[in-house]
């Protein structure tokens, strides 16, 4: 079956989408709370994979990544960074591009975070 593979990056952590919109690297200086995300680079390796294998690269914000962490948190129970809960923020962004039997995965890993950077964050945010 086919599949469509999207990267997803945070606002000031979206090396990726920038270079693939330059069509070469671009260095960024890296400002979202996604560390994880932060690189200050796309290397051009992953920029060519990128240009031949996804078939898109959404960009959200961090105040979307930690709305959609909270959620993550309170539904499922599991804490994630917001260089995970940011897949379900693009997901919920990209809603209308899905059809009926459309599947959609998103992977949710890395629990780099603390409960006071949460707090940190939903105060920044007004998230809670």
């Amino acid at each position: 079956p086919a599949v469509n593979v999207v990267a997803v990056e945070t606002e000031g952590a979206d090396a990726l989408a920038r270079s693939l919109a330059a069509g070469e690297p671009v260095t960024i200086e890296p400002t979202s709370i996604a560390k994880t995300l932060g690189s200050p680079y796309a290397a051009e390796a992953i920029i060519e994979l990128a240009t031949n294998r996804l078939a898109d690269v959404a960009v959200v914000s961090d105040e979307a990544a930690v709305e959609a962490l909270r959620f993550i948190a309170e539904r499922l129970k599991v804490i994630v960074e917001p260089a995970a809960s940011c897949t379900l923020a693009a997901a919920d962004t990209w809603r209308d591009r899905f059809g009926p039997g459309d599947k959609v995965v998103l992977l949710l890993c890395g629990g780099n975070v603390s409960l006071s950077d949460i707090a940190e964050w939903e105060r920044r945010f007004a998230t809670g």
